[in-house]
């Protein structure tokens, strides 16, 4: 099964399968660029938003699967501006990405108010994502602050 497939038929997490397939697009898997390093493992979320504000990427969140698991996890990563090439400095080992870039002036704003949690699955504070108005978060490249 592909991610998206995988997403729609339910399988993984209900509320947030059908708000990531709503905002969110595929990414394609590239090797580690050169230049980045590998982060601190299991903490794809504070990695990638790291990297994404000192660098000037596009912090993605959403899903990610390996081969021949029909599984998606929850993953994050970032985009160069206008690509849709993977730079995952976490994990090497997923081979399909489904994920909403977020705007880099939301994220910071985000991070203040919730350091130490991911965006979408933010279950401790009740998914404050959901109640948020999409033009707010989501990146486009008319929308991109830093």
């Amino acid at each position: 099964m592909t991610i998206q497939e995988i997403l729609t038929q339910g399988f993984g997490h209900r509320l947030l399968n059908p708000f990531v397939l709503q905002h969110g697009t595929p990414y394609r898997k590239q090797p580690l660029p050169k230049g980045f390093k590998r982060g601190t493992p299991r903490m794809c979320y504070r990695n990638s938003a790291r990297l994404a504000l000192r660098r000037g990427l596009i912090y993605v969140e959403g899903f990610a699967k390996f081969l021949n698991i029909d599984h998606a996890t929850g993953h994050a990563w970032c985009v160069e501006p206008g690509s849709d090439l993977v730079i995952d400095v976490t994990n090497d080992g997923f081979t399909e990405y489904y994920g909403i870039a977020f705007r880099t002036d939301f994220l910071r704003e985000y991070m203040k108010q919730y350091p130490d949690n991911c965006l979408l699955d933010n279950w401790e504070n009740e998914w404050p994502i959901l109640k948020t108005s999409p033009n707010r978060f989501l990146y486009t490249h008319e929308a991109r602050t830093a």
